[in-house]
């Protein structure tokens, strides 16, 4: 995951503002209000900085799988020379 600040369209600040207060609504009507205190803050906190999560395409994480393979082989290597 990559996640960027000050990078989310105005759409989307609006729909996190809706989705605060759809959670704070419901949570409040079921009487659980800390727990709506503290969800409503990270989603608001969330849409004022504007924090956008983009997720890896398919080929990166294949990449990444890859280079993590190479890492561990590369270790095990290491540590045979090492013994």
């Amino acid at each position: 995951m990559n996640f960027k600040v000050f990078d989310l369209s105005i759409s989307s600040l609006a729909l996190r503002f809706y989705f605060m207060m759809a959670v704070i609504v419901t949570l409040g009507f079921l009487n659980q209000w800390i727990l709506a205190i503290v969800l409503g803050f990270l989603v608001g906190i969330s849409f004022t900085i504007g924090i956008s999560v983009h997720l890896a395409k398919p080929e990166q994480l294949a990449l990444s799988e890859e280079r993590a393979k190479l890492r561990l082989m590369d270790k095990e290597a290491k540590a045979l020379n090492a013994a």
